[in-house]
């Protein structure tokens, strides 16, 4: 007898005939619920003489062909008119996890090759938020514990945690009909599915995973009460056709955790020591750049150095006002002094005196009172080069140096002389610094890294 779900199944399936009309290449997923309705499609024959169909699993072709359908072989799948699919899971949004037959590459093909997306599902696959079920995952054999190591990198960026599991029948591996690794995460809960899904498009050796968002154009539902037709996004507009409802993310915290997952999957760490990886990306994350990474030096005891004049509470002394705002004082656990000498006295008149900047002159201010001090220089050049100078001639020993002046005169210059000088300098004396070499700096950058390591355990 069939059961109540199998019911909703071919209900879902007969109404998605529906749907079909003046389509002529269609396009089929896979799954319980899609084979329901191509045997239903297949007791159609004005429908079946007229359509042409690419498939996205060899079950579903043999299923097709059953049924009388003409299958497009897979070399020419492309300009489909309409996909139709069923789903794992299915949330208000429209966002789907699929996959959980295993063909979750050929039927995102599929999708994608598409004008239209129609998914057909029984009751019991719509969720508050995707995760419940698990999110497959197709991996190439080759190097996948470290593909599968960057995709646990990626989760633990939005805060999921759990277990990746292969799927295994009898102790054998599962392969997909591609010949690939097929994993299920339980993760819990997916609270930005679109935003996973685009972390998750970048890391090599995975070919396909099963978050499928912002591509279904409707959902037909069936359950006890009959069948139900859902356009994503309608509902929230009050079925207004010319509002706008921009699908992005909301919820602070998960856009810092997508944030900072980016950054550490696209920044190229490698050349950096350990201690400075964090700080390298905190400055990736203000810049918007994570390949500007490669332009990150520090000395090796920078790091050490710097964390502890910040548990100390060395003064910390800034070249603009913004670089002092841009100081999370939250983060630093001594509550040292944050200064900025540009409104100190007479700054102005001594800078015109002596032919310089308001920068360097109140630089030379504070050194005058914490000769020992952090310097964090975002923006002159010329306060860096004086810097450089009192270091020289002894009069100022900061306790570390963090010096990303920006611009076109004098920036790459001043910091080549920051390395150049503290490479001189012999053990006794050290002169611990992170720069960011060339053109580019500036006081967001200069305050993140700061912060980054007053962040530090």
């Amino acid at each position: 007898m069939e059961d109540q779900q199998q019911k909703a199944k071919r209900m879902a399936a007969r109404a998605a005939l529906d749907e079909i009309d003046g389509v002529k290449r269609l396009g089929l997923g896979s799954g319980s619920t899609l084979f329901a309705f191509v045997r239903e499609l297949g007791k159609r024959p004005e429908l079946v003489s007229r359509l042409v169909v690419a498939v996205g699993s060899e079950q579903t072709r043999e299923i097709a062909q059953a049924s009388g359908l003409s299958v497009l072989p897979d070399a020419q799948i492309a300009d489909l008119d309409l996909a139709v699919d069923g789903a794992d899971e299915v949330d208000p949004d429209g966002h789907l996890i699929k996959g959980g037959g295993g063909a979750l590459l050929r039927e995102k093909l599929i999708v994608k090759a598409a004008r239209r997306f129609l998914v057909i599902v029984d009751e019991s696959k719509e969720v508050t938020h995707l995760g419940a079920f698990g999110l497959p995952l197709e991996v190439m054999p080759f190097a996948a514990p470290a593909t599968l190591a960057q995709v646990e990198s990626v989760l633990l960026g939005f805060g999921l945690k759990g277990k990746i599991i292969p799927r295994k029948i009898n102790g054998q591996a599962v392969l997909s009909d591609n010949g690939h690794l097929l994993f299920d995460a339980k993760v819990g809960p997916i609270t930005a599915p679109k935003s996973l899904s685009e972390a998750l498009d970048g890391v090599a050796g995975l070919v396909a995973h099963g978050l499928f968002t912002n591509l279904t154009n409707a959902v037909i539902v069936a359950g006890a009460q009959g069948i139900r037709k859902v356009v994503p996004g309608r509902a929230k507009t009050n079925d207004r056709s010319d509002a706008i409802n921009y699908a992005y993310l909301r919820e602070p915290e998960a856009i810092y955790r997508e944030s900072f997952a980016r950054v550490r999957n696209e920044a190229i760490l490698c050349g950096l020591a350990d201690d400075v990886k964090p700080i390298a990306v905190r400055i990736a994350h203000a810049a918007g750049d994570p390949e500007i990474t490669r332009n990150i030096t520090a000395s090796d005891s920078f790091t050490a150095c710097a964390h502890k004049a910040l548990l100390d509470g060395s003064p910390i002394l800034c070249d603009t006002f913004m670089l002092k705002a841009g100081v999370t004082r939250a983060f630093l656990k001594a509550d040292p002094l944050v200064l900025c000498g540009l409104d100190g006295p007479d700054v102005a008149d001594k800078a015109r005196a002596q032919g310089t900047t308001r920068s360097a002159v109140a630089l030379q201010f504070l050194l005058d009172q914490h000769p020992e001090a952090i310097v964090a220089i975002g923006n002159a050049p010329t306060a860096l080069f004086h810097l450089l100078e009192q270091i020289a001639q002894g009069k100022a020993r900061p306790r570390a140096v963090i010096a990303m002046p920006v611009g076109f005169v004098g920036a790459r210059e001043s910091k080549e002389a920051l390395v150049a000088l503290a490479a001189s300098r012999n053990s006794k004396a050290p002169l611990p610094y992170l720069t960011l070499r060339g053109r580019r700096g500036g006081a967001g950058m200069t305050a993140a890294a700061l912060n980054a390591i007053a962040c530090l355990p």
